[in-house]
């Protein structure tokens, strides 16, 4: 196993490190947060695919655009141990998601991870296609972009929902969503009887009555008081709606957290008078 985090290395090491990577394979490998372009990219993926027992590859938040996505992923198609791929950057588009998608296709994905800020609903929807290809074996999956619409995201929840059966965690970062996508997601959510983390983005018009209508939802679905439950707020609406949440739906679930992706002191604000200590909250930046 190999696991170097934020230790900013850059692709001068990086290629480094894939030349010990040919001579000393590894079942795991996790290298994130470390200034590593396509170059680099390239060269290690290369290295760590060129076995067929990795199981775990993780080059989350690095400097990498729809050439090196698509260059890891070509390293990784097919590959018949492969359970745990992350791959997330700013720069990675539609292009790469879709390449990405279809290389991964047939590997046994347990967690799939893949973020960016260029990603729409065509590389939103090419994901949730992927799904069904390992539906017997995906439990985790991270898919987040701020053009991904209220409509796309719907469409992934509605595919995961469709063939995942084995769902645990569902990390879904898109456009802020409200009323009737936002209903339809939680759902969704609540029909997977083995979900037990749900991470999404509420804002615009999103009411108190739509909010309490979702939450008991997901209370009351077989996941109930098993589920960790966090949900990220933009605008001051969706601020205020999530400060009444608070009061009445904190302890509920086995785990429940509205944050505002910028930081936590809303929350504060939202109880201050109430006669609830602080240390009562869980929360945390986005």
């Amino acid at each position: 196993m190999f696991i170097w985090p934020s230790f900013r290395i850059g692709d001068q090491a990086a290629l480094a490190l894939a030349s010990i990577l040919q001579a000393h394979p590894v079942s795991a490998f996790f290298l994130f947060n470390n200034d590593i372009s396509d170059t680099g990219a390239e060269a290690l993926a290369k290295a760590a695919f060129h076995n067929d027992f990795i199981t775990m590859f993780c080059l989350d938040s690095n400097k990498i655009t729809d050439a090196g996505a698509k260059a890891v992923a070509e390293a990784a198609r097919n590959n018949p141990s492969l359970t745990t791929f992350y791959i997330s950057s700013l720069a990675i588009s539609d292009s790469g998601a879709k390449t990405v998608a279809n290389a991964v296709r047939g590997c046994p994905l347990s967690a799939f991870g893949l973020t960016s800020d260029k990603i729409s609903d065509a590389g939103a929807i090419a994901m949730g296609e992927m799904i069904s290809s390992c539906a017997e074996t995906l439990c985790a999956f991270f898919l987040g972009s701020s053009k991904i619409s209220a409509a796309g995201a719907k469409k992934v929840a509605d595919m995961i929902s469709k063939s995942c059966r084995m769902m645990t965690e569902f990390y879904l970062g898109s456009e802020p969503l409200s009323g009737e996508a936002l209903a339809y997601i939680f759902e969704t959510m609540a029909g997977i009887s083995s979900i037990r983390n749900v991470n999404i983005c509420i804002g615009g018009d999103v009411s108190k009555e739509l909010m309490d209508s979702c939450l008991t939802k997901m209370q009351q679905s077989e996941a109930g008081k098993l589920l960790k439950l966090r949900i990220s707020c933009e605008g001051d609406n969706a601020k205020n709606v999530c400060g009444k949440c608070i009061t009445e739906w904190n302890g509920k679930f086995a785990e429940f957290q509205i944050v505002d992706h910028i930081g936590n002191i809303f929350i504060k604000e939202a109880i201050l008078g109430d006669d609830i200590p602080l240390s009562k909250w869980r929360c945390s930046i986005f």
